[in-house]
């Protein structure tokens, strides 16, 4: 068992409890979240909707989440580099973003507006 000698004991748990507090800080700041919203042609904000996050250049898929009754979509903790999102739902077409880059700050996008596949048309 490690001792520590000759620190006195208030001491001691006040360093820890700094390592503690700066270690929460440092993963606050490397992981931001990145978050946005979709709408339908009409405006409107369509609830299930998949959105996926790829990380790029080799479009390996980092996260999936589905969008909420508002069309709000969130990924907590990304990595700081370069991406894109992938959002796909039910009657409308797949839609592919451009590169995002993702810095130490948290990032909103503007809102994604999905397009209507047309009756008769191939997804």
């Amino acid at each position: 068992m490690l001792r520590i000698v000759n620190i006195p004991k208030p001491t001691r748990i006040l360093v820890s409890i700094l390592i503690l507090l700066t270690t929460g800080v440092h993963a606050q700041v490397m992981a931001p979240a990145l978050t946005g919203s979709i709408l339908d042609p009409d405006h409107k904000a369509p609830a299930g909707v998949t959105v996926s996050l790829h990380q790029l250049p080799d479009s390996a898929l980092v996260a999936t989440t589905l969008s909420n009754g508002d069309g709000h979509f969130s990924f907590p903790r990304v990595r700081a580099g370069n991406y894109y999102l992938e959002i796909r739902s039910v009657s409308y077409q797949v839609f592919y973003s451009g590169t995002i880059g993702v810095s130490r700050k948290s990032l909103t996008l503007q809102p994604f507006i999905l397009t209507a596949i047309r009756p008769g048309s191939l997804p």
